[in-house]
């Protein structure tokens, strides 16, 4: 197999064991920890941008989320949004973070599609208009409606219950 595509000789072949942990110095050990803690850093920099209600929480919210994160695979495509489900997910199951989860969750499911089905599936922007609701921990009900189009913004609106 040669061609342009296709990269032979000793090179290639050093780099492959490389990866593999085959020729690995503790210098190119620490390195690799060091890059893999870069990256992870990274999704959780990439996922809280998008869940604006629990942002509020700042580094409570961040520890979450790098544990969240920490052994979750990692998509191919549109990252962001499939971690920060997951993360809106785990914060759902602490007392701290619930309702603010269910409204991130709900303006995540607004703003994209497929997040349903699976959370490291790769997303696509919703284009059709979306409108859901979700029940608080204290009876309020939490709606969100966007329009049509991939870059219409999600609006919430919050209805005290009825006495």
């Amino acid at each position: 197999m040669h061609g342009p595509d296709h990269a032979s000789g000793p090179t290639t072949r050093a780099a492959a064991a490389s990866l593999d942990g085959l020729a690995l110095g503790d210098d190119e050990r620490a390195a690799r920890r060091r890059a893999r803690a870069v990256l992870a850093r990274k999704r959780v920099d990439d996922a809280l941008p998008l869940l604006p209600y629990q942002a509020r929480h700042g580094d409570a919210l961040e520890a979450l989320a790098t544990v969240a994160l920490q052994d979750a695979p990692r998509p191919a495509r549109r990252v962001a949004p499939g971690d920060a489900v997951r993360v809106a997910k785990a914060a759902g199951a602490d007392a701290r973070f619930v309702d603010d989860a269910r409204r991130d969750l709900l303006h995540l499911r607004a703003r994209f599609c497929g997040l349903d089905d699976d959370a490291a599936a790769a997303q696509a922007p919703r284009v059709a208009p979306f409108l859901g609701g979700q029940r608080l921990g204290d009876g309020r009900r939490c709606v969100v409606v966007k329009g049509p189009g991939a870059g219409a913004p999600p609006r919430h609106l919050e209805r005290r219950p009825s006495a």
